[in-house]
């Protein structure tokens, strides 16, 4: 577990409004001249890219219950990559040279910045993982646990995911077209590994559709 930010830290973020952004709305486009670097408090912000035919392809999610913050820091947007709010997200946008001469000062918080840094790292390895080598069931699989894991939240038995998550927003995250990403959540289903309510996606048994991934890793 990596240590969590300091007082100080939360101190000098003060200084920057609290910013709300809708569902949908673009942070950071290819085009952007990047001078902030954007620290999420709540909600979902999604990272994806798109193909020279206009399809989508999601590369992950960021969200601050599980230590990641940091959306975005480098002075120029990457070619072809879009920052766009999957839920309502509320945020801090500071400038950049104002976050490093503050963690120059205080380099107890910088230990916090390189674990959020590294869990986004590892995240991607492992979708990268099942991207090269799974089958589509596999990949399918795997990234719903992914859903899960990174944005669900547990109440009682249940883990429920806090946005809509259609056979689409799957597809975008594996690479498969939405129809092979539909018979994949049949077999699923069919399991009893999980279930929808109302576009929410639901387990009952986390450790079941880890092991579903694991028997075919």
């Amino acid at each position: 577990m990596w240590p969590k930010l300091t007082p100080s830290f939360y101190r000098f973020l003060k200084q920057f409004p609290l910013i709300k952004v809708s569902p949908g709305e673009n942070l950071v486009r290819p085009w952007d001249q990047v001078k902030n670097v954007i620290y999420i408090t709540s909600g979902f912000l999604r990272i994806y890219s798109l193909t020279p035919d206009g399809k989508e392809v999601t590369l992950t999610y960021l969200n601050p219950a599980k230590n990641k913050h940091l959306a975005y820091g480098p002075a120029h947007s990457s070619p072809n990559t879009f920052i766009e709010a999957a839920t309502e997200v509320q945020l801090h946008s500071m400038p950049r040279k104002k976050l490093i001469k503050f963690l120059h000062n205080n380099p107890d918080n910088y230990i916090s910045f390189i674990g959020s840094l590294i869990e986004q790292s590892h995240t991607l390895f492992r979708q990268l993982k099942w991207l090269k080598i799974g089958s589509a069931y596999l990949n399918t699989t795997a990234h719903i646990y992914f859903l899960f894991t990174e944005l669900g939240n547990k109440n009682k038995n249940e883990i429920t995911i806090d946005m809509p998550v259609t056979h689409q927003t799957i597809a975008n995250l594996t690479g498969l077209t939405r129809e092979t990403v539909t018979a994949q959540i049949k077999r699923l289903k069919r399991k009893g590994l999980i279930k929808y309510q109302k576009k929410m996606l639901i387990t009952t048994n986390l450790a079941a559709l880890k092991d579903e991934i694991d028997a075919l890793d």
